[in-house]
């Protein structure tokens, strides 16, 4: 546990950095709507960096609630699915974006989530990625 205003480093980590691997040269972001309320969307199949997350944002222009949980089951379920309102937004520490589900409650509305990919500013290694 750190003390508020604390940096936590990981082994590694360049110095001023957040993250154990620096700041990461490169991102990539994508919308995923979902066409027909009642049909789940996976998540698109984006492989996540160790070390960074997964940004998930309902989209601003939203009117309605989205919702996302692990199974295409889960998210249809009120008792099981998370909710974000427009503009909300959440991140995980996740291996790939297509572990989500989402739904909505209107035609068209959606998420758009993105993630910081690339080569670790002057760490020398590469990740693995794929979209």
């Amino acid at each position: 546990m750190t003390n508020r205003g604390e940096e936590r480093r990981g082994v590694g980590a360049q110095a001023g950095s957040p993250t154990p691997f620096g700041n990461y040269d490169n991102w990539i972001g994508t919308r995923v709507p979902v066409a027909t309320p009642g049909t789940p969307v996976q998540g698109p199949e984006i492989t996540i960096p160790d070390g960074v997350a997964l940004l998930v944002k309902a989209r601003n222009e939203n009117t309605n609630r989205i919702y996302y949980q692990r199974t295409s089951e889960s998210v249809l379920n009120s008792n099981q699915r998370f909710s974000l309102d427009p503009g909300e937004s959440v991140s995980y520490f996740v291996t790939t974006a297509s572990l989500f589900w989402f739904d909505a409650v209107t035609a068209g509305e959606g998420v758009e989530i993105s993630v910081e990919i690339g080569r670790p500013r002057g760490s020398g290694i590469l990740p693995e990625f794929r979209i």
